[in-house]
């Protein structure tokens, strides 16, 4: 029997029946769940959601752990429900190495978060682990503020999209190869957003956006058509003056914790780590 079909099964159990019951119930309802094991974590979680809508936050032991939840979790309900938000740092955030194609994945996770209506009858899954959960993240007017969205067939100056990603302080190159990058030839511009794994090529027509597609940073070839792009910049080198990233999401959000005393232990651990190597 294969993860989904599990998922069907457990959707009409008694059992999670009720506990969806007292979730809707209140704001601040826990529940534990036991005898909970290896993928069954992801299948019972996965068909709780089919039951509501909203965002659940899974939090894992570690960057490890998170991941093979991860991966559970998009074989159940496909990539485009299930978010991925990692530390922005390699290997450990008290070592303070920036790692680029984090720092994608959680302003990724910022932006679905920041862009969904409470009003949308869909589910959001977002993977972490207390290492994430430590790093704060831009706070949502900053978010706002930093934020240009283009739509096939808009009516724009290409010079004005120029001039703002200078003022997000993209780097001007001659071939986009990391975040943060944007290069001009003729009517092309090509822009390394922190908001997609992949850059864009957008084509203006005079003052028009004609076509937006994504392409390989290998080949320069270009992979996919795209209606709009969300075009912004590195953020996360912004944490200290930013918030918690639980403060982003909506009051009715559910937590889930494989053991929520041992993940707030790991975070005063690694705080008191980092505050330790900042005295030294």
């Amino acid at each position: 029997m294969i993860l989904k079909e599990l998922v069907r099964e457990y959707t009409s159990a008694s059992v999670l029946n009720d506990v969806f019951s007292k979730l809707e119930q209140s704001e601040s309802t826990r529940a534990l769940l036991r005898g909970v094991s290896g993928s069954s974590r992801s299948v019972i979680l996965s068909a709780l959601m089919q039951k509501r809508k909203g965002f659940l936050v899974v939090v894992g032991e570690n960057n490890e752990d998170a991941g093979y939840l991860y991966n559970d979790l998009v074989q159940i309900n496909g990539i485009d429900k299930v978010f991925f938000f990692p530390s922005s740092y390699k290997h450990s955030v008290k070592y303070g190495q920036f790692d680029p194609s984090m720092g994608i994945l959680r302003t990724d996770v910022l932006n679905k978060v920041f862009s969904t209506s409470e009003k949308e009858k869909e589910f959001c899954i977002i993977v972490t682990y207390p290492e994430s959960l430590l790093e704060k993240v831009s706070t949502k007017d900053n978010l706002s503020k930093n934020t240009l969205k283009l739509n096939v067939g808009e009516e724009v100056d290409m010079s004005f999209v120029i001039d703002v990603l200078l003022f997000y302080t993209f780097e001007r190159v001659d071939y986009v190869y990391e975040p943060g990058q944007f290069a001009v030839r003729g009517g092309i511009i090509d822009v390394f957003s922190y908001a997609n794994e992949y850059p864009y090529r957008i084509n203006f027509e005079r003052n028009r956006v004609e076509s937006i597609r994504t392409f390989e940073i290998e080949t320069q070839l270009s992979k996919q058509n795209v209606k709009c792009v969300v075009i912004i910049p590195n953020l996360n080198k912004e944490e200290k003056e930013g918030i918690p990233f639980l403060d982003y999401l909506p009051k009715n959000t559910i937590f889930d914790f494989n053991n929520y005393n041992e993940c707030k232990q790991r975070i005063q651990q690694i705080s008191k780590e980092i505050t330790n190597s900042c005295d030294t």
